[in-house]
């Protein structure tokens, strides 16, 4: 079982992985708006947006899987059940209501898409190999 201040550890290492990706892919985006701008949809923002609630509330499902060791993977897949259907959701009824270049929006959201993924794991190895280590497995 995790103890509280190491949960509390684990929790401020999220938000400050996310504080800094945010802050990455959002200095991406700014430059390649003077950059290249056909490389960014109009409405990267609002996708940036959707991703960054989409993550918190994954973690917060996530994380309430880490009180329960035993019942941890249910939640994490959960949490990963929850952000994959907000995800079809979202680019579906984006793509019926979406003018200008779908193209260029799909590549954004997939961009974003895989990066936020790969954060959540990275962020979940992480913790469960200190918490393996802490256990002696």
């Amino acid at each position: 079982m995790i103890k509280k201040e190491e949960n509390s550890t684990i929790v401020s290492n999220f938000w400050f992985g996310y504080t800094i990706l945010l802050i990455l892919t959002s200095g991406i985006a700014i430059t390649l708006t003077y950059v290249k701008p056909a490389f960014l949809s109009n409405h990267f923002w609002t996708i940036q947006g959707f991703f960054g609630l989409i993550s918190v509330l994954s973690h917060l499902i996530a994380n309430l899987g880490l009180k329960s060791r035993e019942e941890f993977h249910t939640f994490y897949l959960g949490s990963m059940a929850v952000r994959f259907i907000f995800s079809l959701f979202f680019i579906l009824f984006s793509m019926v209501y979406l003018s200008g270049n779908k193209i260029t929006y799909v590549a954004n959201f997939f961009i974003l898409y895989i990066l936020y993924a790969s954060f959540e794991i990275y962020h979940l190895l992480r913790n469960l190999r200190a918490d393996s280590k802490r256990n002696g497995n």
